[in-house]
C-alpha cells in the first residue's frame, strides 16, 4: 500500500464511502462466483449431492462469513447515509466497513483454489487507487485513534439506533438495568465462576427479557403478525454490554425453547 503521510491524505467521508460501496460490489461479485463454483462441485445429474457438499464444508463456512460480512457493510452504509449530519458516527461506521472489507478480501485470497477465483486478480484489487486509499487510511492507527479521541471528547456512549421510539425505550430500560444490576455483580460472577443469580434473573424477567421471543398472544413481546428480532437484539446488546457471561446470553435458551414450542407445541 501507499505509505505517504497519512495526516495529509484525509479525503472527505463521502469519497471513502464511495470507495466502500465500489469495493463491496466487487467483492460481492467474487463471492457469487465462489458460491457458483462450490455449487458446481456438488452437483450430480443436476441435483445437489450431500456427500460432495460435506467435502466443501470449510469453504462453505468461510463463504457464509464473507456473505454475512458484506451484508453488514451494506447495512452500515445505508445507516451512515441516514446520519449525514453526524460525522462522528459516520467515522465509526467507515472504520468498521474498511476493516471488514479488508477481512473479506483476505478470506477470499486464502481460498482461491476452493472458490475458483484467480489469486492474481484478487491481489490486484489492492492496487486500485480507491481501494489503496480506503485501506491505507481508514484502518490505520491514526484514523482509529482519531475516532476514539472524538468519542471520548464528545462523551458518547452510543451511536443513534434509528430504530424508532419503541425500540429506543426498550434499549434505554435495559441500558439502565445493565448499569444498575448486571455490572455491579459481573466481576464476582466471573472471578468465582458463579451461576447467574436470582438478583439478575428475577428483575430481568420483570422487565420482559424472556418475553422478547414469545408472541404477544402468549403474553410475550413478539408481535403476533410477523416475527421481529430487533427487540431481542436490542436487549441482548445492552445485556452483553453489562456482561456477556452474566447477562448477554440470557435470551439464547428461551429463544430456542420458544421456537421449539411454537413449531411443535400444543396450546
Amino acid at each position: 500500500m501507499n505509505n505517504s503521510n497519512l495526516s495529509t491524505e484525509h479525503l472527505s467521508l463521502a469519497v471513502y464511502f464511495d470507495a466502500v460501496s465500489k469495493l463491496e460490489l466487487l467483492l460481492e461479485a467474487h463471492g457469487n462466483k465462489a458460491a457458483a463454483h462450490i455449487k458446481s462441485n456438488c452437483l450430480v445429474d443436476g441435483r445437489l449431492n450431500g456427500e460432495l457438499l460435506d467435502r466443501q464444508q470449510l469453504a462453505s463456512f468461510d463463504l457464509a462469513f464473507v456473505a454475512a460480512d458484506l451484508a453488514a457493510v451494506r447495512a452500515c452504509v445505508a445507516y451512515a447515509e441516514a446520519l449525514e449530519s453526524d460525522s462522528s458516527a459516520q467515522s465509526v461506521v467507515l472504520l468498521f466497513c474498511a476493516d471488514t472489507l479488508n477481512t473479506v478480501l483476505t478470506k477470499l485470497i486464502e481460498r482461491t483454489s476452493e472458490f475458483g477465483i484467480d489469486r492474481g486478480h484478487l491481489l490486484s484489487i489492492y492496487q486500485e487507487s480507491h481501494v489503496d486509499s480506503l485501506l491505507t487510511y481508514c484502518i490505520s492507527a491514526e484514523f482509529q485513534a482519531s475516532v476514539g479521541l472524538t468519542i471520548v471528547e464528545e462523551d458518547r456512549l452510543r451511536l443513534p439506533s434509528n430504530l424508532g421510539e419503541e425500540k429506543e425505550l426498550m434499549g434505554a430500560s435495559f441500558f439502565r438495568f445493565a448499569n444498575d444490576v448486571v455490572i455491579p455483580l459481573a466481576g464476582a460472577i466471573h472471578r468465582q465462576d458463579l451461576d447467574i443469580p436470582d438478583s439478575i434473573l428475577k428483575p430481568a424477567a420483570q422487565l420482559g427479557c424472556f418475553g422478547t421471543c414469545i408472541p404477544e398472544r402468549f403474553g410475550g413481546l413478539q408481535p403476533d403478525e410477523a416475527p421481529d428480532s430487533l427487540g431481542m437484539i436490542v436487549v441482548t446488546e445492552e445485556l452483553s454490554r453489562g456482561s456477556l457471561g452474566a447477562a448477554g446470553s440470557l435470551i439464547t435458551r428461551p429463544e430456542i425453547a420458544a421456537r421449539a414450542l411454537l413449531s411443535g407445541g400444543t396450546k
